[in-house]
């Protein structure tokens, strides 16, 4: 069993990369290590980072065997692979540190940037634009995500839409009959047949006279009987028998 081992500062750029949970586990693994020699098994990150820190202890161990075998010949050249194996070890980890960063960083890039291709995705807002209530933008946004139209799609629901704005139906009271977007979306009401327009009222004109019919008497019949009808009222006014 070992008292002590070296821990370097080079570790702490790979170390602060895991969670307190995961930093935990694995400075119990490296003292297991160093007192038993025995190897907790780690997973992911953790496990990648204990071969870096334990190749470095190694190399440290070796060197120290070494060391004390050449002190009394060379202690320069201890010196110089000490530096070496320093060196290596303290790059492997910090090259680590860089590659989980790097992917950390990679990752928060992508989610930006399809965080923004949903708020500025051009099909849904060119929908969102015709139609003509203006609702729940969000909750139209993801009923819109779900059918995920393509441009064809969308030109037949907005077609749908420029003809519904015609009907009655959608012109009474406001907008108030209108569907909100994205249940106009999720019912796929684009498909909905347009109502039928309904029969005009039939006009009623007063008719100030009793319409009489002619047909089948020739004009100087007609001519006569109103002549007639004339004389007996006008011999009526007068009190006049007829």
């Amino acid at each position: 069993m070992k008292e002590w081992f070296r821990a370097r500062n080079s570790w702490g750029a790979a170390i602060r990369t895991l969670s307190d949970e995961e930093a935990g586990r694995l400075m119990k693994a490296l003292w297991e290590y160093t007192m038993t020699g025995n190897q907790i098994e780690l997973q992911g990150i953790e496990k990648g980072i204990f071969a870096l820190i334990l190749f470095s202890l190694e190399q440290d161990e070796k060197h120290d065997e070494e060391l004390a075998k050449k002190r009394a010949i060379s202690g320069a050249a201890g010196g110089k692979q000490k530096a070496a194996n320093a060196r290596f070890a303290t790059d492997s980890v910090a090259n680590v540190a860089n590659a989980i960063n790097k992917n950390k960083n990679q990752k928060q890039i992508e989610n930006q940037n399809n965080n923004q291709s949903q708020k500025t995705d051009p099909l849904f807002e060119r929908f969102w634009d015709a139609y003509p209530k203006h609702v729940g933008k969000e909750e139209a946004r993801n009923a819109f995500e779900m059918l995920h139209p393509d441009q064809e799609q969308v030109e037949k629901m907005i077609a749908a839409i420029e003809k519904w704005k015609g009907t009655r139906q959608w012109n009474e009271e406001g907008d108030r009959y209108i569907p909100n977007p994205a249940n106009w979306l999720i019912g796929k009401r684009w498909k909905d047949e347009l109502p039928k327009p309904g029969k005009p009222k039939p006009t009623v004109i007063a008719q100030m006279y009793e319409q009489r019919d002619y047909s089948g008497v020739d004009a100087e019949l007609m001519a006569i009987q109103d002549r007639e009808m004339e004389e007996r009222i006008m011999a009526k006014r007068n009190g006049e028998d007829i």
